[in-house]
């Protein structure tokens, strides 16, 4: 290897350096993190809004909105008594 090559590749490795250097990877982490515990936040709220909404249809007497409800979502129709 001749020295041009060899200070090429210094020089390459110390650009890459500087770049990540500058690049904040904790800012990345908590962003990356927000996104995904958003998401899980966002599913616990329609779980809880579909509760909502089956208790008030079921308050309201509307039986087939019940039913409806329960058909459409059937894994979030657990009695309180089988979780």
């Amino acid at each position: 290897m001749n020295i041009d090559n060899a200070l090429r590749i210094i020089a390459t490795l110390a650009a890459v350096v500087l770049i990540l250097s500058n690049i904040n990877f904790v800012y990345i982490y908590q962003f990356l993190l927000q996104k995904f515990k958003n998401k899980t936040d966002s599913f616990i709220e329609i779980v809880n809004l579909w509760h909502i909404l089956r208790e008030k249809c079921d308050k309201a007497n509307l039986k087939d909105a019940v039913v409806k409800l329960d058909e459409t979502f059937p894994l979030l129709n657990k009695e309180e008594d089988n979780v």
